[in-house]
């Protein structure tokens, strides 16, 4: 066996990639497929079912988390909520490469494991990547970190060879057979972590600064909130990046970045302050020369946009990381369920009720982002002035 301490946590991060490839590279073309004609590979049921299948299947993938995140914490553990949400996908893949040739309702059973595998697998393994870094507090926020940036490196990879695919096979089948596949490597990867690397029982909730850590819970909350409506307005702005240049300068300079912190002049009483101000200029300097490859985009824009990577990929999750090491052992699926949640409920209002504001001018947006963006920062300040206080006098 691989004695590394990080080789656990390496195995679920790839795992983790495979998973959010999959799913991707499905939902990205399922309403196409659903409602596309037979003659055309699809299902051919009709616009109006096919919305509202589509808007069923959002309600079950936002909240269903919420319901079976205790049962995780309670009953099967997370390794556990992780392989059985695995293999609820596959199955659900499957039986989506079947309905093309059997009965098309067998897509309805389909969607149903799709939200019942996401609704087991989205939580356990947001915990297991607190598990598997606990050995120091910076580990475990570089762990959060690496976790996002797979997450959606692997989501927009997936959805652009999603359309490769379907354009260049002229057929929906083979989405649905790839996917299948990646996730059995995702449960195979379970399996032996689970077996290998069992999680161990942890005395942190005896402790005095646990205790006191709790007290950050509901802040840690709000600030997912508030983070999912600033990253909405923020998105009607500035196009997400799509440079291949851009995201490996990204994850080999926060891996560099941590790297220095952890080993040398970072590691000091205000290294949070410090990770903050350099997390801020690596994502400026990335957007001014490698967002649009070849060109330079604009300066402000460039500053807003580093603002809202700032947020996404930064304190994000360093707050899920908090709440990894704020919340009891038998609440961290529950309480890593209803972060997300707070985000995309936020995002959801957001984008539904924008319009009614009359913000419909850029620079509207921009300045109500821009405000958003302070307000989040001065609350993830506030935040940490709070945590050290307390902590310390404990």
């Amino acid at each position: 066996m691989i004695n590394n301490k990080y080789f656990p946590f390496s195995l679920l991060l790839l795992a983790e990639a495979f998973e959010r490839f999959a799913y991707f590279f499905v939902s990205f073309i399922l309403i196409f497929f659903i409602s596309a004609t037979v003659e055309n590979g699809g299902l051919g049921f009709t616009h109006e079912v096919t919305i509202k299948i589509g808007t069923y299947f959002s309600f079950g993938i936002l909240f269903l988390p919420l319901l079976v995140a205790p049962f995780i914490d309670k009953k099967i553990g997370y390794f556990n909520g992780a392989f059985w949400g695995g293999i609820s996908l596959i199955l659900c893949y499957f039986l989506a490469f079947i309905s093309t040739y059997f009965l098309s309702w067998i897509i309805f059973v389909s969607l149903i494991l799709c939200v019942i595998g996401s609704a087991l697998l989205k939580p356990s393994v947001s915990v297991l990547v607190g598990r598997l870094t606990q050995f120091s507090s910076h580990s475990q926020d570089m762990g959060y970190i690496l976790f996002i940036i797979i997450v959606n490196v692997a989501s927009l990879s997936s959805a652009y060879a999603s359309a490769k695919f379907v354009n260049a096979w002229g057929s929906f089948k083979p989405v649905f057979i790839l996917s299948m596949i990646f996730m059995l490597f995702y449960s195979f990867i379970i399996f032996y972590l689970n077996k290998n690397f069992p999680l161990k029982e942890t005395t942190v909730e005896k402790n005095n600064s646990f205790h006191e850590s709790k007290k950050f819970i509901p802040m840690l909350l709000i600030l997912s909130l508030m983070i999912g409506i600033s990253t909405t307005i923020s998105s009607k702005i500035f196009s997400f990046p799509d440079s291949l240049l851009f995201w490996s300068a990204f994850v080999i300079g926060m891996v560099g970045l941590f790297y220095f912190w952890k080993k040398s002049f970072l590691f000091i009483k205000k290294r949070y302050t410090i990770l903050t101000c350099i997390s801020f200029i690596i994502f400026m300097i990335m957007n001014l020369f490698l967002k649009n490859f070849g060109s330079m985009s604009s300066f402000l824009p460039g500053i807003f946009s580093s603002l809202d990577m700032l947020i996404n990929f930064f304190i994000f999750p360093l707050l899920l990381s908090f709440l990894s090491r704020s919340v009891p052992l038998s609440g961290q699926a529950t309480f890593q369920a209803l972060a997300f949640f707070f985000f995309s409920i936020s995002s959801i209002m957001t984008n539904n009720y924008l319009p009614y504001l009359g913000l419909s001018s850029k620079g509207n947006l921009g300045l109500l982002s821009c405000s958003l963006v302070l307000i989040v920062s001065l609350t993830f300040v506030l935040f940490m002035k709070w945590q050290n206080n307390t902590l310390k006098n404990t």
